[in-house]
């Protein structure tokens, strides 16, 4: 085996490492605008779908975080390979060709539930699988060395130390892949916005109108330096105002305060939660009311959000969900259908309702959202999620599930909603979801409750 077909081979490892990563970070949601642009954002991004999905991870392992593994594997055995002899780089190099040859037989495995579980392909995973090709047909002419692997004292020094180097190396991304998953929990938190006051952010304030801009004229110093004055003071609040925006944290906390104000200044108005599926204490205090499609990717964000919330509310707040599909076959204020079959999943979390499983039939759609999804569509996801199938397609077509999708859509145009999504609480629409966590704030001290405890 030639140095160069090995140092080739170690250029396939490096590149399927590099593509594993971006797969890493884009599957816990952070950093992903690389993926965005080589895959396309949202619904539309098919290595969105496959991140999102229930085969993207073996247990709380990501499956992007064992191809980081496997090919940091791969480059310390090659790299073995590179620095040993002849007849150690030729069994070196056959080790790696079958390692590289097992990888290709999971990547077939894993594009057959690309391709008819998920119903759509992830650019970078197809990319790793033809890393994975690659390397095997460069590596293809040492085949035949492969059986002499076990014959040499210095091959086998040097395997035990590539397995050890690879334990370690497991050990690592492992850490790293964990570390990701509570920086994606805390960026969904983040969503919500901040519970402890803000930073001080300075408050873009109106030109000066105390004196009247004036005109110098010819020989008149005291006019001409009023001008300067004037104008050196507007410039200083431009540059604060462009300070405001240029510091993503300063901007952040100005947002905040702009929501929370518009918060207090909402009126209150009621809202029909008979009947509506709610998590949290019946009696909770503190009500938010969500009006969610199945198929927004911003509902789902703010799913994700809730769900790291809920634990710490201390059983002061119940979350409500009510369907406001943006789909014209059931939602007549639309003058366009921005998501194909929304109605239909709508439907099917009503039905979910009926029988007690609305909640885990909410996570299977928002764990991996179908695209438009048929009525078969919404039977198979309701029933891995564990409902009754049967029933459930009774349901579907029934008088009464599409009069409360109605009762639904009804009351949020009475409301005016017009986009997804939006939030009440205790009545209070809120205008912007990065003031949640202060609007619970206020509904907590305006009601007398006990502040949660850090």
């Amino acid at each position: 085996m030639s140095r160069n077909r090995l140092s080739l081979a170690v250029l396939f490892a490096c590149a399927g490492a590099f593509l594993s990563g971006l797969l890493l970070f884009d599957h816990h949601g952070v950093g992903s605008a690389t993926v965005q642009g080589l895959c396309g954002a949202g619904q539309e991004s098919g290595c969105e779908q496959v991140s999102r999905s229930q085969y993207s991870s073996i247990g709380s392992l990501s499956l992007a975080a064992v191809g980081v593994s496997f090919y940091g594997s791969m480059l310390l055995l090659l790299a073995f390979g590179l620095a040993s002899s002849d007849a150690v780089r030729e069994s070196v190099a056959g080790v790696a060709l079958l390692a590289f040859g097992a990888a290709l037989a999971v990547d077939v495995l894993l594009f057959g539930i690309q391709a008819f579980a998920i119903g759509a392909y992830c650019r970078l995973c197809l990319a790793t699988y033809a890393v994975n090709l690659a390397a095997v047909v460069t590596l293809l002419p040492v085949r035949s060395k492969i059986g002499a692997v076990l014959a040499q004292t210095e091959v086998l020094r040097a395997l035990s130390v590539w397995v050890v180097g690879s334990v370690v190396v497991a050990f690592a991304v492992g850490a790293v892949d964990q570390a990701l998953a509570s920086a994606g929990a805390r960026q969904d938190t983040d969503l919500l916005g901040a519970s402890e006051p803000a930073p001080p952010a300075p408050e873009p304030e109106p030109p000066p109108t105390a004196e009247p801009l004036v005109s110098a004229a010819p020989g008149d110093d005291g006019a001409a330096a009023r001008l300067e004055s004037q104008l050196q003071a507007a410039q200083a609040r431009i540059r604060e105002l462009q300070a405001t925006l240029d510091d993503p944290q300063k901007f952040q906390a100005y947002q905040e305060q702009k929501a929370a104000e518009n918060f207090e200044r909402q009126p209150r108005v009621e809202l029909d939660l008979a009947g509506v599926p709610s998590k949290g204490p019946a009696e909770a205090p503190i009500r938010v009311v969500e009006f969610s499609d199945f198929l927004c990717p911003f509902c789902r964000n703010l799913a994700g959000a809730f769900g790291g919330f809920m634990p710490q509310s201390q059983g002061r707040v119940a979350i409500f969900f009510k369907n406001y599909p943006l789909d014209q076959a059931c939602n007549p204020v639309m003058t366009r259908t921005v998501h194909d079959g929304a109605c239909e999943l709508a439907l099917g979390g009503i039905c979910a309702e009926e029988q007690g499983k609305f909640w885990p039939y909410h996570d299977r759609i928002f764990a991996q959202p179908p695209t438009n999804p048929s009525n078969d569509d919404v039977v198979r996801l309701a029933t891995e999620a564990g409902l009754d199938g049967n029933a459930l397609r009774q349901c579907l077509s029934s008088p009464g599930a599409r009069a409360k999708l109605d009762g639904d859509i009804t009351e949020g145009r009475r409301l005016e909603v017009n986009s997804t999504p939006t939030v009440f609480v205790n009545g209070k629409r809120l205008e912007q979801i990065g003031g949640f966590l202060k609007a619970i704030e206020s509904e907590a001290k305006r009601l007398g409750l006990p502040m949660p405890s850090p």
